[in-house]
């Protein structure tokens, strides 16, 4: 059984070794996930969070917020306090820098978004 990777444990390995992270959309991923080593999964919230955690007790699980569910940044906040209680150890918000900041200043591991964003395609092309 491998140890949960922690917040701090992925500042300790930044750039020391690379990391394993994959997209799962339910239970049953995220247990093929676990029994293969992978360091980190993420899923959305419309999926069945609760399952998966409980699938993959000891794989850093990030929660991803749905892009434009959200209209303000307390709404924000409320959605990355549900993913805690699902079982998130991070919450992903690809959302403007305020929502991520709002996220962040309520203590919750919060992970942006940096270069292309497919949503933004038609504004710069890809």
């Amino acid at each position: 059984m491998m140890t949960k990777l922690t917040v701090k444990d992925l500042f300790a390995l930044k750039g020391k070794r690379q990391l394993t992270e994959i997209y799962v959309r339910n239970a049953k991923e995220a247990a093929a996930c676990e029994a293969a080593g992978i360091d980190m999964i993420i899923t959305s919230e419309r999926s069945d969070t609760k399952s998966i955690r409980e699938a993959a007790p000891n794989t850093f699980l990030t929660i991803g917020q749905a892009y434009g569910d959200y209209n303000s940044a307390p709404e924000a906040v409320g959605s990355a306090f549900r993913a805690l209680r699902n079982g998130a150890d991070a919450v992903y918000c690809g959302s403007s820098l305020g929502f991520v900041k709002a996220i962040a200043d309520e203590g919750i591991p919060v992970v942006g978004h940096v270069g292309f964003v497919p949503y933004k395609s038609t504004w710069f092309g890809g």
